[in-house]
């Protein structure tokens, strides 16, 4: 399906039989599970209020739509594409353009509500208004999911709002499940084959941790950035990446790296809370007692960092040499003056050097 707009038919309809799709990538709560919900149900009433609530937050800035559309009219340029609900002949399935529906509805039930007044003109202009409809006849029910999730991914290169890499992947997912090659896919969203590659992979990634007996039930979208960083070369190699499957193959250390990843435990923090840790923990994998530490109750990122990675002498050195000078230098008379505190801390520092030779001293005579 090369050319879309032969697909596309203009055809005007009220905004109140204009639904939002659940199912919508852009609409995925980055921290909830993928939704599974039966077409039947779109147009229910607490289905469409969730939907619109979430786009009436902040980073959707439809509050900024609406005061444009207020103060300059609705504008017809970029026109909101649509599908026939399968519910009921009279009502769309909103394919691109959820910002804009969603922008006309508030200034509508405001206007409705008494909350702010339009004039008749703009309110005639936005209650029946024109849209492109995708015309499916003929198509196959794969073909009419990819051409949807092309108009998609094409309207993201619009302009109108840009997706994260998450809703990206998703669509890059469907369009590869559907045939298309990595190089059409990644054209689709205006990304490059070896950024779409790597979205891909930790989509895939993301979908085997959703299958798993014991963690499948707690994986969230928010995780898929997790998988992005997985795909350092240490933790790559660690979780056993098969190039040839493309996938993960060390079980074992898959199930540790889910354990990490997961709040196990509501208000209970999963050890590694934030992708970016995972820079971290890549200096971890191959120190398998730093790793322990980190499992354990009480183990810590940081801890096991330190476990992983040892400060040498060489680094803490200048540090020494300038405690060392400054207490040549310190006065005998100013020793009277100590604070207690200061005295706790020469008494620890002291009993810090002699341990450290007594250490070195049995080390070096074994």
């Amino acid at each position: 399906m090369k050319n879309m707009n032969t697909k596309l038919t203009p055809v005007a309809v009220s905004i109140t039989d204009l639904i939002f799709d659940p199912l919508n990538p852009r609409l995925v709560d980055i921290k909830e599970r993928p939704p599974v919900i039966p077409e039947a149900r779109f147009d229910e009433d607490k289905i469409q209020g969730r939907l619109e609530t979430k786009l009436l937050k902040g980073e959707f800035e439809v509050d900024l739509l609406v005061d444009n559309i207020r103060q300059n009219g609705y504008l017809k340029t970029d026109r909101i594409v649509v599908r026939a609900w399968k519910g009921a002949s009279t009502k769309y399935v909103i394919i691109e353009g959820n910002r804009r529906v969603c922008a006309l509805k508030k200034i509508v039930h405001d206007h409705d509500a008494g909350k702010h007044t339009v004039d008749d003109t703009l309110r005639a202009e936005i209650s029946k208004i024109e849209v492109l409809q995708l015309d499916e006849t003929g198509l196959t029910e794969k073909e009419r999911l990819e051409a949807i999730k092309v108009l998609q991914g094409i309207r993201h290169l619009s302009g109108t709002k840009s997706w994260g890499p998450y809703q990206q992947a998703d669509v890059i997912a469907e369009l590869r499940a559907n045939g298309r090659s990595p190089a059409d896919a990644a054209a689709t969203m205006g990304i490059s084959t070896q950024a779409a590659n790597k979205l891909w992979r930790a989509h895939s990634a993301l979908q085997t941790m959703s299958q798993h007996k014991d963690y499948g039930s707690k994986v969230t979208c928010d995780q898929f950035s997790f998988f992005v960083e997985a795909m350092r070369p240490a933790i790559r190699e660690w979780l056993g990446w098969d190039t040839a499957k493309e996938a993960f193959t060390n079980e074992a250390n898959l199930e540790i790296f889910y354990e990490l990843i997961t709040e196990l435990e509501p208000g209970k923090p999963a050890k590694i809370e934030r992708a970016i840790d995972l820079r971290d923990f890549s200096e971890i994998v191959a120190h398998p007692t730093a790793l322990s530490h980190l499992r354990s109750e009480k183990g810590t990122l940081s801890q096991a960092l330190l476990l992983a990675s040892p400060p040498k002498f060489e680094d803490f050195g200048p540090a020494v040499e300038n405690a060392i000078r400054v207490l040549r230098e310190l006065p005998v008379e100013k020793a009277r003056e100590l604070t207690l505190g200061e005295r706790d801390f020469l008494k620890e520092l002291a009993n810090l050097v002699e341990k450290t030779l007594k250490a070195n001293t049995q080390l070096t005579s074994n």
